[in-house]
């Protein structure tokens, strides 16, 4: 863990910085932020004794595949998302990972049947899919729904999630913890 107070580049070229955490009394917590910057993306990260929180306020994407978060996902079993489109329907959304800091990411989510039939849950799932539950097909998300996906990053160093529009621009922000 990076010390408190300190700036750092990871591994895979994002600017970050740790923050001590303090609860409104004054009283310190177990907890610290971790801001992660990718380029325009922004991800905050909450550390905790036993999970961490992540977020991304309100990217604006549009007909072009867009990054909307980042998370290293190094020493956590799984991921969960929620979000709500506030523009535009969505025609794209896809999972990529990674398995190093510095390695490239590779699209494992983007069709309907992986976020409707196979995630694991599902009495058809499949057992091998990173999915291990979704809201809905999230690849064709009608503006203001909101929708949410559990994924297992147990065996990943990082995850991305990426949008496009049918058309026009939208808003999407995004929490979701580690664990």
């Amino acid at each position: 863990m990076p010390e408190v107070g300190r700036s750092y580049i990871d591994g895979g070229g994002a600017s970050r910085q740790m923050l001590a955490d303090q609860n409104v009394d004054g009283r310190d917590s177990f907890g610290s932020y971790d801001r992660v910057t990718h380029g325009k993306l922004d991800t905050l990260i909450t550390l905790t004794s036993s999970n961490a929180e992540v977020s991304a306020n309100e990217v604006t994407i549009n007909n072009t595949i867009t990054n909307l978060i980042e998370v290293d996902c190094t020493d956590w079993k799984t991921l969960a998302l929620s979000f709500t489109n506030t523009g535009g329907d969505l025609t794209e959304f896809e999972v990529q990972t990674r398995f190093h800091a510095t390695g490239q990411y590779f699209t494992r989510v983007s069709a309907a049947v992986d976020y409707t039939t196979n995630p694991r849950r599902k009495s058809s799932g499949n057992p091998a899919s990173i999915v291990i539950d979704a809201s809905q097909d999230l690849t064709n998300l009608p503006d203001g729904t909101p929708g949410w996906i559990e994924l297992d990053v147990s065996t990943v160093y990082s995850v991305r999630l990426r949008a496009r529009t049918i058309s026009g621009t939208t808003d999407i922000s995004v929490l979701g913890i580690l664990k």
